[in-house]
């Protein structure tokens, strides 16, 4: 129903009273002086049907203001519901919400959320300004929208902060918009509390932030690829193990880059064999030694885990590059030094085995010109002469032993080395007496 009656309206049912109440005054007026002369037949019958004219006018119009009362009764009622059914949608709903007078920026209604989220009686919200729930910070943000709405009457959703009654601030996401009330501007602004969302955010960045420092600050070279094997990522580790920077590393094949020419094919055998399996839902993990090459053309063994990953719709390959060059030298290096020690110990063997035939030779010599010397009956040239063969045969020995002595001297690496003079000559009539005894047995 309107408000408002038309102008129509109002002048019907002003006039017809006012027109009935006349015919009436007017009729009696006239019966009265018609009477008085004795002229009331004609007279009073016309002016009679005048009378009931306006008797039937002053009862219309009784009658369309008891229809208007009733009409008015029905409105008020109607105007009640729906303030009540407004009120409880107003109480029922999970948002905050605040109706703020354009004209003086005061709250004019609140509903039970607001009072929970800002932390105040709702008595205690209305009549207050609605930047007084805002910190200085946030303030600006919300003025800005108040002046555009002043102006344009905009709709907008941002986010802001507000003060909770306790000092403690609150993030929140407003959505506020004007309308017209009752010929009166007003702004409904709908606060949505959104502090766990962004707690989750914060999170989420600080745990994206906290990855990239990792892969930033890895020891071991990081490379993802796509499902064609074109680079989509390299980490610092890789820049400095290969050669190549990031920007210039993405977006080319990997095989390529990184390669050796010779493991190329191999390569794209096994990316084929990887995308006909199901990596959406079961991530494959592979771990082996593979050669790279870097920038320089310098061959590098390297160990790769690869891992699978599904992201946006599209597959990913993540492969953790650990240099082994490093220790592939040192086993390489590791195996030469057991293969000399392995040799040196072989020749300690032999040098011993010839050293124990060596000490057999001067021993034998001992031995058998001492069993001349007491067994038989010889001149004293002939004694002098088998005892000088003893004498020798044990310098010889002595020598013998100083040389297994030195080969320890050697090992502990305590050997001094002396240059003094020789006979040859005599050293091999010395090996031949030396020697004599055994060859005439």
């Amino acid at each position: 129903m309107p408000s408002h009656p038309s102008r129509s309206r109002l002048v019907r049912d002003l006039l017809l009273p006012l027109l009935g109440w006349t015919a009436l005054v007017v009729t009696a007026m006239v019966v009265h002086r018609e009477w008085e002369m004795a002229s009331a037949h004609p007279t009073f019958t016309s002016f009679g049907v005048l009378w009931l004219l306006g008797l039937y006018a002053i009862v219309h119009a009784l009658r369309r203001q008891a229809q208007r009362a009733r009409e008015r009764d029905a409105y008020e009622k109607s105007l009640r519901k729906s303030e009540t059914r407004y009120r409880r949608m107003m109480d029922l709903a999970t948002d905050a919400i605040l109706i703020v007078d354009v004209e003086n920026g005061l709250v004019v209604e609140a509903n039970q959320m607001a009072g929970a989220l800002f932390g105040l009686p709702v008595e205690k919200i209305v009549g207050t300004r609605q930047e007084a729930f805002h910190p200085p910070g946030a303030a600006p943000t919300y003025t800005a929208f108040d002046q555009d709405a002043r102006l344009t009457g905009g709709k907008t959703t941002f986010e802001s902060t507000i003060l909770h009654g306790d000092g403690h601030e609150v993030a929140v996401e407003i959505n506020a918009g004007v309308l017209l009330l009752d010929e009166r501007k007003i702004i409904q602004a709908i606060y949505r509390d959104i502090s766990h969302q962004k707690r989750r955010e914060q999170l989420l960045i600080d745990r994206q932030e906290e990855l990239h420092a990792i892969l930033e600050n890895a020891l071991d070279a990081i490379i993802t690829i796509d499902a064609d094997g074109r680079v989509a990522g390299f980490n610092p580790a890789a820049e400095k193990l290969f050669g190549y920077t990031a920007d210039e590393a993405s977006g080319r094949m990997v095989a390529d880059l990184i390669i050796p020419p010779e493991f190329q094919e191999r390569h794209c055998q096994a990316l084929a064999r990887m995308q006909g399996l199901d990596t959406r839902h079961h991530p494959q993990k592979r771990s082996i030694e593979f050669p790279g090459i870097g920038k320089d053309g310098q061959q590098i063994d390297l160990k790769l885990n690869i891992v699978s990953s599904f992201r946006h719709g599209e597959v990913r390959y993540t492969a953790f590059a650990h240099d082994l060059t490093k220790q592939k030298q040192l086993l390489r290096s590791l195996r030469d030094t057991l293969e000399v020690a392995e040799s040196a110990n072989r020749a300690k063997s032999a040098f011993l085995a010839n050293m124990s035939h060596e000490i057999r030779t001067p021993m034998n010599a001992i031995i058998g010109m001492t069993d001349l010397v007491l067994t038989t009956k010889l001149s004293p040239e002939e004694q002098r002469y088998n005892l000088e063969i003893v004498r020798h045969s044990s310098d010889i020995l002595l020598t013998l032993i100083n040389s297994v002595l030195d080969l320890s001297k050697i090992e502990a690496g305590r050997l001094i080395l002396e240059s003094l003079p020789f006979d040859l000559c005599r050293q091999i009539e010395n090996t031949c007496e030396r020697l004599a005894a055994q060859a005439h047995r």
